[in-house]
């Protein structure tokens, strides 16, 4: 392909800048004391769905829900079919099957 400094060699589809997709990120509008980091954001009251709780744990999805289905993991439910993790609850769980 020949191109002189006038003909553009990429073409400029979509030039949104990352600035513009941190105007949703709720943690960019928080203004933290310095000593204050985003890992301090998660109280242990906080409750977490499926996918969090997954990454949370480092399992897959479909491990945590054959947990939830046999017992095998603390759970809250909320409503009829609204299912979260309570931190809390997942680090005591984590700490009672830890091998010393």
């Amino acid at each position: 392909m020949i191109t002189n400094k006038n003909t553009p060699i990429f073409r400029e589809k979509n030039t949104a800048s990352i600035d513009q997709f941190r105007i949703n990120d709720r943690s960019s509008n928080l203004s933290l004391p310095k000593n204050v980091g985003k890992e301090d954001l998660f109280f242990e009251n906080q409750l977490l769905d499926y996918k969090g709780a997954s990454k949370y744990l480092s399992i897959c999805e479909s491990y945590l829900r054959r947990l939830k289905a046999t017992g095998k993991i603390p759970f809250v439910q909320i409503g009829i079919r609204g299912i979260r993790f309570k931190i809390a609850s997942l680090d005591s769980w984590i700490a009672e099957r830890e091998i010393k």
